[in-house]
Formats: structure tokens, C-alpha cells, sequence
């Protein structure tokens, strides 16, 4: 996850004390091994993508017109860029990359709510112990990058009005569903068991437990 290093080097600044800041030498500890557990849930999801996408082509197989599809779309892939997207060669592997950057991309609201927790704000214009109108400003602009969630739209949904879809593609899309779905579930039985960790670091760990707790999903579209 490459924002990895842009978020280690922000925690080192919360071991200095600056205007209110809200954790302590303990808890920088805490929230690096968070970011590894993160990494693993993150890996446990997309882990699903591979039988995922293969049980999907094999459902698209069955459909007439799919080998002649199958051949436009590596056509297509083959011609786009100044060295074509020659890795990608198959639909199977179009819905592998899709779900792994939708999985990614999903995963990245806790980032973008780091900026805008007491302990990032306190470091803004650090020097200074008042926030200025600039500051102010800048805290407001970076609340609008949040985007909002849609029910249905995320990876592995069968939520979404798929019309005219045959059964077996519904079938396989639900089966990972619900693989995925226990995954989040047992994830946020785990991190909701103290809830006082949960309190203090439930906010970047959310994105990867049932959607909608929190206004989080693995979004199929992330950004506004």
C-alpha cells in the first residue's frame, strides 16, 4: 500500500508534543502494528480475487458470443498506450486487476480521514500554538476529499440490479460475497472486543469491516 511511508513519516511527528496532541510514545507503537494488521486483512480480501475472477469466466464461457469478446478485449488491451497493456490478456484477468484496484482504492478512507484527526491537525503550522485562517482553510478542503459510500457498490456486492443476469453469475458473485462479508465480520468482532482500543484506533481500522459501519466500503468508486 504506497501511502505506507507518507503515513509512517506523519506518525513520527505525534511523539512531539504539540497543540493537544492525542497520543503518547505507546500508542505510535500501536498504530504501526495496526498498519501490518491492516495489510493482512487487506491481503485476506484480495486473496478472493483469483477463484473470484475464475469462476466468473468460467460462468461467462457458457454465454454465446463470449470467445469472440474474449478476443476484441485483448485486441483492445494490446492497442491501448504506447506499449499496449500486454500483461493483461483475458477477461479473467481484467476482473482479477478491477477487484485488487477496487480493493485498494476502498481502502484508503482512513488515510484521508488521518489528516483530520486531532493528532495530524496539531501538527499543521506546528510553530504556531493557535490555528490561523489558513490552517482553518486547509482543514475544511481536505474534509471534502472524504467520499461517501453507495449501498451495493463494492467489491463482491450482489446488491447492485445486475438485470438480465444468468443465474450462474449471480450464484458466483454471492458465493464471494459472502466469503468477503465473513471476513469483515470477524475482523470487527476482533478490534470491537476492547472498546477503548476501538475508540482510539477504530478509525483507520474500519475499512475493512461490514459495509456502511462508519460510512466506509470497499467502494467500487472512491473518488468525488
Amino acid at each position: 500500500m504506497g501511502w505506507v511511508v507518507d503515513y509512517n513519516t506523519q506518525l513520527q511527528f505525534l511523539s512531539k508534543k504539540h497543540k493537544n496532541s492525542y497520543y503518547h510514545h505507546h500508542d505510535i507503537d500501536i498504530l504501526f502494528i495496526i498498519i501490518i494488521g491492516i495489510a493482512t486483512e487487506f491481503r485476506n480480501q484480495i486473496a478472493l480475487s483469483s477463484g473470484f475472477a475464475s469462476e466468473l469466466e468460467a460462468e461467462l464461457m457458457k454465454l454465446n458470443g463470449f470467445k469472440e469478446a474474449s478476443k476484441r478485449f485483448s485486441n483492445l488491451c494490446s492497442d491501448t498506450g504506447a506499449l499496449g497493456v500486454h500483461s493483461v490478456t483475458s477477461i479473467k484477468q481484467f476482473i482479477e486487476l478491477m477487484t485488487a484496484s477496487s480493493l485498494l482504492h476502498g481502502s484508503t478512507l482512513s488515510m484521508t480521514r488521518l489528516h483530520i484527526t486531532p493528532a495530524i491537525v496539531s501538527i499543521i503550522n506546528y510553530k504556531n500554538p493557535y490555528y490561523t485562517k489558513g490552517d482553518t482553510k486547509f482543514i475544511s478542503m481536505l474534509l471534502g476529499t472524504i467520499s461517501g459510500s453507495l449501498e451495493g457498490y463494492a467489491v463482491y456486492s450482489s446488491k447492485l440490479p445486475y438485470k438480465g443476469a444468468p443465474y450462474g453469475i449471480i450464484k458466483v458473485i454471492k458465493k464471494y460475497e459472502g466469503l468477503s462479508e465473513k471476513l469483515k465480520v470477524d475482523f470487527f468482532n476482533k478490534i470491537t472486543k476492547n472498546q477503548d482500543y476501538f475508540k482510539k484506533f477504530g478509525w483507520i481500522q474500519t475499512d475493512h469491516v461490514p459495509e456502511g459501519i462508519d460510512g466506509k466500503q470497499y467502494t467500487i468508486s472512491t473518488y468525488i
